[in-house]
């Protein structure tokens, strides 16, 4: 039921959706967490979530997006929004090593980069478009494109998500 769920969905939205929605809305059980392998859409097991943990949900209210700049937008978010919760509940963050590069949780070490490069980061971690940036900053969202390609090179990270948390873990986002 899921799976048809799915491509029913991907027919009205038009873009490649996923299957965890569907999965949860028809295989889910109250206070359990399903572990799913997603591309395959198999269920391994269920964890019961102990009654001291709450989940709270913020709806970004982006459109349905599996890419461009407003689901980097949302991408940043959250993973912005996770290291502010963990700081305020005083829990450990793992630094992310070159390793986690190709995993997608990217950081590395170092103030590598000059003045303007670092304002780019800012604006990339605000969840600004090239375009934006450009407008901000009086340059061709073409030039900001090719600057935010030589950060990334120079942070050794691959994407915007991954300068956006370079320029928070850093200091040069505003936390609050």
């Amino acid at each position: 039921m899921a799976l048809l769920c799915q491509r029913l969905e991907n027919a009205i939205v038009g873009a490649p959706c996923g299957v965890m929605d569907q999965i949860t809305s028809n295989c889910g059980i109250e206070n359990q967490l399903i572990s799913l392998l997603c591309q395959s859409a198999e269920i391994r097991e269920t964890v019961s979530i102990p009654a001291q943990i709450e989940f709270w949900g913020i709806d970004s209210g982006i459109r349905h997006a599996v890419a461009g700049s407003d689901y980097s937008s949302v991408r940043i978010g959250a993973f912005m929004g996770y290291r502010m919760i963990a700081d305020i509940a005083g829990l450990g963050v793992l630094p992310l090593t070159r390793a986690a590069v190709a995993r997608g949780d990217e950081k590395v070490d170092g103030e590598l980069l000059n003045e303007w490069e670092i304002d780019i980061a800012q604006l990339v971690a605000q969840g600004h478009t090239d375009a934006e940036i450009g407008d901000e900053l009086y340059i061709s969202p073409i030039s900001v494109q090719r600057r935010v390609v030589e950060i990334a090179h120079k942070l050794g990270v691959r994407s915007r998500i991954a300068i956006a948390l370079w320029a928070w873990e850093a200091g040069h986002v505003r936390r609050w």
